[in-house]
């Protein structure tokens, strides 16, 4: 027998929303701008469709915002470790921001004498 309680509860989708909505990808990407994407989407496949991430650009600290709510992303562990389902799908309004790299750290090799 079914409650009256189940019955009464609305019904909930674990899908993404499959409309199409617009995200923001601004900062160090090869063509910043508004892309036109659905809920199946991840944030790497807006930055793929800005062009990618620029020389200049940090892979590491790339950040989400989806209303107040700011998420990091560490897209170098993601694409060492392949695991993409910790990146999450997009929802309208949501923006992209990738920083700019910052200060690196040059190796160089004194037996050989050329960079690394």
């Amino acid at each position: 027998m079914i409650s009256k309680d189940a019955l009464s509860r609305k019904p909930t989708s674990l899908w993404p929303r499959r409309g199409r909505f617009s995200v923001l990808v601004s900062g160090e990407v090869n063509a910043p701008g508004v892309r036109t994407l659905s809920g199946l989407n991840t944030p790497i496949d807006a930055i793929l469709l800005s062009g990618g991430v620029r020389k200049t650009g940090s892979l590491r600290n790339i950040v989400l915002v989806r209303g107040s709510k700011r998420v990091r992303i560490d897209l170098y562990s993601v694409l060492a470790d392949g695991n993409v389902t910790e990146v999450g799908n997009l929802t309208d309004g949501d923006r992209i921001e990738v920083p700019a790299i910052g200060a690196t750290v040059r190796r160089w090799a004194w037996s050989i004498g050329r960079d690394l």
